[in-house]
């Protein structure tokens, strides 16, 4: 089976720093982890190295390191294997959908020949094998051979039984045989053989061991080695065969091999705690088991580099240049703990990521707590990495800032209760035992969501128990009140807080619960409750699943299900008797009228400067709407943007900016919107960028205006240019005039007037060569 080129050439790419900056209005940011480094490469020039979603290098002239990604010209994120040709002119990226990235200096080519090819299975590219001018691709398939310097495919080897597809990891020429380790044992051709015909290949050691997932094959000190992995920590065998007889190394029994590197008489072993460095004799020659300042180990790959530079790609740290056992470089670009984003919030100036959550059906993750935090471009994190208390505590799904001391942080666990962390340090763990709230079956604590009222009081949803919803009041004293009916025992999920301070909170398969607790927390003389949900005439919800909430500027909560979308008019009447059922929302869309987002599972909603709607499903991307949801402003999907997925588990809006964050289920990326908060006046009226050049092409943004102002462009003698409303704190200009010509060079004023006309500000732009 031959597989035919189709190449999508980019000409080059830019990369951009470390930290990402706050882009142009229109433009994308991504904010995806680099902790954990699972592969690296070298070039002539650079160092590459991979993560789980994206890959950086370090300039090895000068000490820089630029992150890559989609927006830089790499095809994806999802990569899967990297490899570099032994003059070092190549660099190859492969992809789990089967795509490989020919990366030449600054030039990047695509090749979709694999991810094209009709063959039925697992197109992962596993392994890049280079060998007299060809590479031997390893895929989830079988092997495809490759000529990279003309970027050519030139045949597929199916090598399991008659011909049949299997996975194989690795490949590696050893006396003029090309063997393969596949998830079923070793196979091997001879290169003299027809490798297409499935005769061609045999299995290899079925004696010595079992045809079981063998992870690595090289040779070293003239004697083949495999490795079989075993996913129990430490229990990797590493087999070797000399002089015909294989035999198991009793060197590295009782430990990980995540990866076997070569360079002359030395060999590079990646194990569980440490790098380790053999020569022919198995004498250790060389071991790396601490990074300084007491950075736990963690390789997940170990090569050797010129003048015997070790490169490590650490689960911890990031990318390690090790020049001797006790010295070592870091060279980690941050980001947060990983791509997990089942939470995102923008609170008190800090962007703040959940990395655990529940499912669709309430069902818990059970991953490690970690969280996030990003403030003042530095990402702060906390997980079981950076300290083993972490490694007890289970799915962190939400977070908040105190708005009255924004230097406290509390995170809700499925497992354990609240975190509270002061000025960054985690203080205490509230729980059964020194707080109010309340364990199911003694030990653990559902806390599902954290939220702070704009007084400075916690709400806290602490699900399956009596009193589900409680409050750490800004008294510090603690509330607790039983509002379900008949004091049933539900599971309870999300906590919205109006303007008047009623607490909406989800249930499961229930609907929601809407809770007045009145002036007094005390005092429950006062308390109002409500129920809403699917039924006619009790809310008439789309679903009873709700899985988020918003309420808009004018008032109205927005409600978003498993199975669509409704909106309560004037939310504030919700305890009246009269208070009607949630109204359906409809759109036009090629001249036909429709329900919004009918039958869409809406994970999240979140409410712009401009009143506007944004809202996050699984399955579809984002979408922005107008203020009233009859008229769809933006629809962003992972194939018309760079949004990692389409799976968007939540969104946070930094109100000043415009800035909307997307947590997917790949990781972190943003958008800055042309919408933001508006000022109380217009003392921090600006333009931005100022100055521009004749040639700019992007668009000009005005901010700290006052919401819908009125916004009038003149040149410097008074002629009218533009003229535009903002959206929101927000206007934009695109640097033409009314005739949709661009501007000439010259200073340009910028006028600002309120809708009552009482508050008035100017600024001035200037355009130059």
């Amino acid at each position: 089976m031959r597989l035919f080129a189709i190449a999508l050439i980019f000409s080059c790419f830019t990369p951009f720093p470390a930290q990402a900056q706050l882009s142009s209005i229109g433009g994308w940011n991504n904010y995806l982890s680099f902790r954990n480094i699972l592969l690296v490469a070298e070039s002539e020039t650079r160092i590459y190295a991979t993560s789980q979603t994206g890959a950086f290098y370090y300039d090895k002239s000068d000490g820089s390191v630029l992150r890559l990604s989609g927006e830089q010209g790499l095809y994806d994120v999802n990569i899967s294997a990297l490899g570099s040709s032994p003059d070092q002119k190549i660099v190859l990226f492969g992809y789990q959908n089967g795509v490989v990235d020919i990366v030449v200096g600054n030039n990047i080519t695509t090749k979709l020949d694999i991810s094209r090819a009709a063959i039925i299975g697992d197109k992962t590219v596993n392994h890049f094998n280079f060998h007299n001018e060809l590479c031997y691709i390893s895929t989830g398939f079988g092997i495809v051979l490759f000529d990279y310097k003309k970027g050519e495919f030139k045949e597929t080897f199916l090598i399991g039984p008659n011909g049949s597809n299997i996975k194989v990891n690795q490949t590696h020429v050893f006396n003029d045989t090309l063997f393969a380790a596949t998830q079923k044992g070793l196979y091997k051709a001879s290169l003299l053989s027809f490798l297409t015909q499935p005769k061609s290949w045999t299995t290899e050691a079925v004696d010595t061991f079992p045809p079981t997932n063998l992870s690595h094959v090289t040779s070293f000190g003239n004697k083949l080695l495999v490795n079989r992995k075993i996913d129990n920590f430490r229990n990797d065998t590493l087999y070797v065969r000399s002089n015909g007889r294989w035999s198991i190394n009793q060197t590295r029994l009782g430990e990980d091999n995540n990866s076997l590197d070569v360079k002359g008489n030395s060999l590079i072993i990646a194990a569980s705690t440490s790098v380790e460095v053999y020569d022919t004799s198995w004498a250790s020659v060389r071991r790396v088991f601490s990074y300084g300042d007491n950075k736990g180990v963690n390789p997940k790959y170990a090569m050797m580099g010129s003048d015997d530079v070790i490169w490590i790609g650490d689960g911890f740290n990031g990318m390690i240049k090790n020049l001797g056992t006790f010295n070592s470089d870091i060279i980690n670009l941050g980001g947060p703990a990983s791509n997990k984003s089942f939470g995102v919030f923008y609170e008190q100036n800090k962007i703040l990521v959940a990395g655990g959550g529940y499912t669709t059906n309430w069902f818990t993750f059970k991953v490690a707590a970690e969280m996030s935090v990003l403030e003042e471009n530095n990402w702060t994190v906390y997980s079981q990495e950076e300290d083993t208390i972490y490694r007890s505590i289970q799915d962190i799904a939400s977070i908040t800032a105190n708005p009255t001391n924004s230097s406290t942080i509390y995170a809700a666990a499925l497992n354990r209760g609240i975190l509270h962390y002061e000025n960054g340090n985690l203080i205490e763990i509230l729980d059964a035992a020194n707080s109010p709230l309340e364990a199911i079956g003694g030990s653990l604590l559902f806390i599902s969501d954290v939220r702070y009222d704009k007084n400075g009081s916690l709400w806290v949803s602490n699900s399956g128990v009596e009193s589900p919803l409680k409050v750490f009041a800004n008294d510090n004293v603690w509330y607790k009140f039983k509002i379900l009916k008949d004091n049933q025992i539900v599971s309870t999920g999300k906590i919205t807080i109006s303007k008047e301070g009623y607490i909406w909170l989800s249930l499961q398969d229930l609907g929601i619960v809407v809770y007045d607790p009145g002036p007094r927390f005390g005092d429950t003389s006062d308390d109002r409750i409500k129920f809403l949900s699917a039924a006619e005439g009790e809310g008439n919800l789309p679903d009873n699943e709700v899985n988020s909430m918003a309420e808009g500027q004018d008032g109205h909560m927005w409600v978003g299900t498993r199975a669509g979308l409704k909106v309560f008019y004037n939310a504030k009447n919700v305890f009246n008797d009269d208070f009607p059922d949630a109204s359906e929302i409809f759109i036009e869309q090629d001249g036909q009228t429709h329900l919004l987002l009918e039958s869409q599972l809406i994970t999240d909603i979140k409410v712009n400067g401009a009143n506007q709607k944004w809202f996050s499903t699984l399955g579809s991307g984002v979408f922005l709407m107008s203020a009233d949801g009859s008229e769809e402003i933006a629809h962003y999907t992972s194939e018309n943007s760079p949004l990692f997925s389409n799976e968007v588990l939540g969104l946070a809006i930094n109100e000043k900016t415009g800035e909307v964050f997307f947590g997917t289920d790949k990781g972190l990326v943003s958008f800055r919107g042309s919408a933001t908060e508006g000022s109380v006046d217009f003392s921090k009226l600006q333009v931005f960028p100022n100055p521009v050049t004749s040639n700019y092409n992007g668009v000009i943004g005005i901010s700290g205006l006052v919401s819908n102002s009125s916004v009038k462009i003149t040149d410097i003698a008074g002629n009218l240019v533009y003229t535009t409303s903002s959206n929101g704190g927000q206007a934009t200009w695109d640097g033409k005039n009314l005739n949709g010509e661009k501007c000439s060079t010259g200073v340009y004023l910028i006028y600002a007037v309120d809708e009552e006309g009482s508050e008035k500000g100017l600024t001035k732009l200037l355009i130059t060569n």
